[in-house]
């Protein structure tokens, strides 16, 4: 059975070098923009697809990318997505997206399959950041960045992006007094690495009111 068209054929098809074609095809200069639209005219009509396993393994780039969410239901993540995946195709690179809902298993298997993948990065929003490093270090080279996981020993020498729970916890409170509100509640996720943070300071902020505090923990 066959497989599809090679960017030999292609090249055969067009009447140009292979060299040529992968240029055409990768945006990179050296052919005219006649050239490259015809090549990828061509390409898309004869159902091409490039090989991006040997491609990764040529020039050791597979130009993918790896993002791990914990779920699809926070809009938050799903901003997370939308802004990682647009940043990454700007630059040209392809995005594998994938969700552990929370599950550490499905994490952890989530991880090994991307780092088959041989992809050129990952970040990944985890349950445990200390198991994720773990994981994926043992199976790749390649970096990893961590996304609202708390800070540790071993994730310090990794790049980490958190937001700025404290902010978010104050302008809420400090919104909800200022309508003159005094009950008021934090629902909180202990799963979470910020959740502490968030806690300690919504306590602080409710004394310094002369209010109770009435925190609830739930999940995600």
């Amino acid at each position: 059975m066959s497989s599809g068209p090679t960017l030999k054929g292609l090249a055969a098809i067009i009447g140009i070098s292979p060299t040529a074609v992968s240029m055409a095809l990768n945006g990179r200069p050296g052919v005219s923009d006649e050239l490259r639209e015809r090549v990828r005219a061509v390409a898309e009509e004869q159902g091409y697809r490039p090989n991006f396993a040997a491609r990764a393994l040529r020039v050791e780039r597979s130009n993918m990318l790896g993002l791990i969410s914990r779920n699809l239901s926070n809009p938050g993540y799903l901003r997370l997505i939308d802004g990682f995946s647009g940043a990454a195709e700007e630059r040209g690179y392809q995005v594998l997206v994938g969700t552990s809902d929370l599950d550490r298993s499905r994490e952890t298997n989530m991880i090994r399959a991307m780092a088959n993948r041989q992809l050129d990065g990952l970040a990944i929003a985890p349950i445990d950041g200390e198991a994720v490093l773990e994981t994926w270090q043992g199976e790749s080279a390649r970096p990893v960045v961590l996304v609202n996981s708390a800070r540790s020993a071993r994730s310090s020498a990794v790049m980490s992006i958190r937001g700025n729970a404290s902010q978010a916890v104050r302008s809420a409170v400090d919104h909800l007094l200022g309508l003159g509100h005094r009950r008021i509640g934090l629902l909180t996720n202990p799963g979470l690495s910020s959740a502490s943070e968030r806690v300690s300071l919504f306590r602080r902020m409710m004394k310094a009111a002369g209010l109770p505090s009435r925190v609830v923990s739930g999940s995600t």
